[in-house]
């Protein structure tokens, strides 16, 4: 028998809209404690809030694992909602409004448009806590409505550290979920719609850890997740969360058919327990719920509301849920071996090559891979950059397979196929150190990394193990062995090393000579194999004979990313592939291996990539050499099997010898680079184009009164033309749009020099800004109510001489009536850095190639400007326009007083109204000819107003030529040089805390 300890906190809802509760009037605020052994959980009556939880870890150690304040004080301005139960409506509410029973009820919005956790009716409200056996804590949420029909829906809002809630991010956590399908959103709010995991950042139906795909996520995990499991207020298996170092595991049942997950991004500097100050990410919510925003969809009423939460803390030591989790990780590190002027060095992170050092012609050193300086930059190696992947190298059409007779399917990485392993394959995990002997005569080193049954959704145990070993005078050899421990799988490890035989730093490896020893290659559609073998004769892909590796590319639209059938037989037998020679440094490097296939990679997708001594690796900067068992062979069964049996071992050897050589070959030098892509979205009438230069609007169709369609948005036909352009038509412009007066700043003591590239200042970002460079597109949706486009850019610390790295992406998207929003966000990664982005289109209602837009009406609502000087870089002041010609309050021509400005208008306006980051009118612009009309919403300050003075003899879209005043551009924004000016408000964005920058723009006609 055991004693249940339990709390009972209720409380009776009369009144609903009441915006200060005097708590001097109400029950005495105080905490309260539930104990059994050395478990215990303390409460508060203020949100009948969970205030901490205190547990041991594997070794006794006690610790309280939840994020909390010290006082009751703290929790009157939980604004975080720190352990509290929220309702009446937890989550948010579109709009801040529902309708029931044919009344539309108003709520009070706390998140922008929105209800955050805020009816109808009087609701009688009961939370109890119960301590049950051994370290299990119950929550019962009753709440019964007195008197109308009335949405409930109540969340249990802690924020978990199982490590500790002062012991830092919980980014390293393993998190398993019970649930495939989740309620997608826009800007948080849940679209109605119902989506799979499969295939996505969200999918946890197999323990993650959770910081494995964070990066992929703005705003980190904020999303519902549907249980799986009938809808029958019954228990169910919610989630399961591990913590590795301390043991603690946390296991969550519940009657609910939600569960909110949540990596606590917005918090930011909350002074908490101890003093300690809780950063993004230090916690996670695990919030069951009733689907958010469903009283705006479909409401579940509810005479009584009843939700039941078990909660179940325990250390584990050797988890049946979480296999081979280890104790303690280790440590990532540098390893070295030498012999003479040979040196090779290696990280445990992906058991990799980080750095090739051998002499050229001349003697001279220098290495000859790709990589980064520092191991920390390994954790976030995208591109694989010298690293053994596994455990199926190449890419896994559709993800699955079939192998006797079960179908496995696979965790997605590259479309809809599985790619090097998955998105945590044998390259990102910390391999262990078995044995290195870096003094004897031929040193080496050997890593060592075990494979779980099931990870990334392949069967069995795997032990697998790469031994590199430095033979003779510049040779090395790579061993490569897999053994299956349980159950058959499929493996096919790959070396990954980026050669540049020039040097890591020297520019691309176009005018390298390559041979392949292969009269045959694997066709494939989008990438994947198709199973067919065809010869090389007649092809761009034929090396039988030296050829330079630029001389074809033209040809091939991403380069080389080819795998080639090495001639011989497939005995396992060491055979050459390949040789690398480049002519500067007479450098060259032979290949051979035992494996059937090599795969030559040009390194198309590198791309601005900050590599070692913080040189910049682009397209074509190195080149790959995979040996490997043929891709895809799992789906083609004509194909040398790669299944592995228990019992039996995988063997891949390599083998790499460095020389030089005087040899005059002739160069051909083609560049190459990424293709620029163009994508569409059209909504009714309207449609808009967009280019991955610059994130760029090329063309939006709008009609006119009389329903003409026509092209309001200045532009090219030739995507390419978009490289060559100096008026940003279209794009993204940034890290910092507009001016930085003398092309520099002061920012935390530190004064950062720009690239200058408008005289002595700089402009929207320098020579190279956001509206220069390739976006990817990360998500693009062409159908259904809101269809939309998101492009993503990650820009480099140090990048045109701004500090940090920024992860920035913009989203457009059609939605109602003609309507246009452009949500741009964007993350400081590791350093304060100014951010401010502006949306660059140049706008002529009348069409792109209508003349100019001088009788276009415009209506600012902006009281003052930023006045400048001759540079138009602002003075620091903030004059009224009333009495001048920028007065815009009421509609204008733009041609009215526009020769009382010197070469037109080209300045920022302070749009009326608090700085509060809520949307509001800018600017009405009206074409009396078309009768076309434009509105545009923003949340930011200002707006700059540009009528094309720039534009010069610029040939654009059928040929028009376009000249002064051909558009106009409304580009909102922070305040130019606010980076100089401590008056104006600050575009300073810190790690934790995101940017963003919304606008809405509404077409119509009158």
């Amino acid at each position: 028998m055991f004693k249940i300890f339990f709390l009972v906190l209720a409380v009776a809802v009369v009144c609903i809209d009441i915006s200060v509760a005097k708590l001097e009037h109400g029950p005495k605020v105080k905490f309260y404690e539930l104990q059994k052994g050395n478990f215990s959980v303390k409460f508060t009556n203020i949100g009948a809030s969970i205030v901490s939880v205190i547990l041991p870890d594997r070794k006794g150690k006690l610790a309280d694992v939840v994020l909390g304040f010290d006082s009751v004080k703290g929790y009157a301005n939980n604004t975080q909602h720190l352990g509290s139960i929220v309702g009446r409506v937890a989550n948010r509410i579109g709009g801040a409004k529902f309708t029931l029973n044919g009344i539309t009820y108003h709520l009070i919005a706390n998140d922008g448009n929105n209800t955050l956790h805020g009816f109808p009716g009087n609701v009688s409200v009961h939370v109890t806590y119960k301590l049950l056996g051994e370290q299990k804590l119950s929550v019962i949420m009753k709440a019964k409505a007195l008197n109308k029909a009335t949405p409930v829906n109540m969340v249990q809002h802690t924020y978990w550290n199982l490590g500790g809630h002062n012991s830092g991010n919980i980014l390293s956590n393993k998190v398993q979920l019970f649930a495939s399908h989740i309620t997608p959103t826009v800007q948080d709010v849940p679209t109605g719609e119902i989506a799979p995991v499969k295939d996505t950042p969200f999918d946890f139906l197999q323990p993650r850890v959770v910081g494995s795909r964070i990066n992929k996520l703005p705003s980190g995990y904020n999303i519902n997740y549907v249980i799986d499991g009938p809808n029958d207020h019954k228990m169910k298996k919610v989630a399961v969360v591990y913590e590795a170092k301390s043991g603690r595991m946390m296991k969550l049942w519940s009657n609910a058919p939600g569960v909110q997950f949540y990596t606590s991004y917005w918090l930011n500097d909350v002074k908490g327990k101890g003093g300690y100050v809780y950063g993004s990410s230090a916690g996670l919510c695990l919030e069951t719920q009733g689907f958010p925003d469903a009283a705006v969809t479909t409401v579940s009423l509810w005479p009584v509301s009843f939700q039941i939460v078990i909660i179940e803390l325990r250390v584990e030591t050797d988890s049946h849920v979480f296999i081979d989790v280890s104790v303690s990780v280790p440590e990532v590190k540098f390893y070295e071996l030498k012999q003479g002027d040979f040196s090779v060095k290696f990280t445990n992170r992906g058991a990799s090559i980080v750095s090739v050092i051998v002499p050229d012609r001349k003697g001279n050193l220098a290495d000859v891979v790709l990589g980064y300086d520092t191991v920390e930059e390994y954790a976030n190696n995208t591109q694989h950059l010298g690293s053994v992947l596994g455990r199926l190298a190449g890419r896994v059409g559709g993800a699955k397979f079939t192998l006797n007779g079960i179908t496995y399917h696979l965790i997605a990485n590259d479309g809809n196929n599985t790619l090097h392993g998955g998105p945590n394959g044998f390259g990102d995990m910390i391999w262990r150190v078995s044995k290195y002997d870096k003094d004897g005569r031929d040193p080496y080193i050997t890593f060592a990394y075990q494979s779980f049954d099931g990870e990334q959704r392949f069967p069995g145990n795997l032990s697998v193990y790469v031994t590199y070993k430095l033979l003779g005078e510049q040779k090395l050899s790579v061993i490569m062995k897999a053994k299956a421990l349980n159950k058959p799988t499929p493996v096919s490890m790959i070396l990954h090393t980026y050669w540049n035989l020039g040097g890591h730093n020297s520019g691309n490896i176009l005018s390298n000579k390559v041979q392949i020893f292969a009269s045959r290659f694997l066709p494939t559609i989008k990438d994947v194999a198709t199973g067919e073998i065809s010869p090389v004769k007649g092809t761009p892909f034929d090396f039988l004979q030296p050829h330079v590796v630029g001389s074809r590319t033209s040809k091939l639209p991403n380069g080389y990313n080819v795998n080639y059938v090495i001639d011989g037989p497939n005995d396992q037998k060491m055979k050459m592939a390949a040789v690398a020679y480049e002519a500067k440094s007479g450098r060259v490097m032979k290949l051979w291996t035992n494996a059937p296939v090599v795969e030559l990679y040009t390194s198309y997708w590198l791309n601005n990539l900050k590599g070692k001594g913080g040189y910049f690796y682009q397209s074509s900067a190195g080149l790959c050499f995979e040996t490997q068992s043929f891709p895809n062979a799992v789906n083609h069964p004509n194909f040398p099997s790669v299944i592995v049996n228990p019992g039996k071992t995988y063997k891949h050897y390599m083998l790499y010898e460095f020389s030089t050589k005087c040899v005059d070959v002739s160069v051909a030098k083609i560049a190459h680079e990424p293709e620029i892509k163009a994508y569409e979205l059209k909504k009714g009438s309207l449609s808009v184009k967009f280019s991955t230069w610059g994130a760029s609007i090329t063309s939006l169709f709008v009609p006119d009164k009389q329903g003409k369609v026509a092209d309001v948005v200045l532009g090219y036909d030739n995507l390419n033309d978009y490289k060559t352009d100096k008026v940003y038509f279209g794009a993204t412009v940034g890290r910092v749009a507009n001016r930085i007066g003398g092309a520099k700043f002061t920012l935390n003591g530190t004064t950062y020099k720009l690239v200058a590239n408008e005289g002595k200042n700089i402009l929207h970002g320098g020579k190279i800004g956001f509206g220069d460079v390739i976006w990817r597109v990360k998500k693009f949706k062409q159908d259904g109510p809101a269809p939309y486009i998101t492009f993503a850019y990650r820009s480099a610390d140090g990048e045109q001489g701004f500090p940090g790295a920024v992860a920035a992406s913009v989203t457009y998207m059609l939605y109602g009536n003609q309507k246009l929003s452009v949500i741009m966000k964007a993350r400081a990664l590791n350093k304060a850095t100014p951010i401010n982005l502006a949306q660059h289109t140049y706008w002529n209602l009348g069409g792109h190639n209508s003349g100019d837009i001088l009788k276009n009406r415009v209506q600012l609502f902006a009281s003052h400007i930023t006045p400048t000087d001759d540079e138009l870089i602002p003075t620091g002041k903030i004059d009224p326009v009333k009495g001048t010609p920028f007065d815009f309050l009421k509609p204008h021509t733009v041609g009215s007083r526009i020769d009382k400005v010197p070469k037109g208008y080209d300045i920022n306006y302070a749009v009326d109204g608090p700085n509060d980051r809520k949307l509001k009118k800018v600017a009405k612009v009206h074409d009396p000819k078309s009768g076309r009309l434009m509105k545009l919403w923003s949340d930011q300050p200002g707006v700059q107003f540009y009528t094309g003075n720039m534009l010069k003899d610029v040939k654009g879209k059928g040929g028009f030529v376009y000249g002064p005043h051909a558009a106009l551009c409304l580009e909102t924004q922070g305040f130019p040089d606010a980076v100089n000016h401590p008056n104006f408000p600050s575009v300073i964005v810190n790690p934790g805390k995101p940017y963003t920058h919304f606008m809405l723009f509404q077409f119509s006609t009158k």
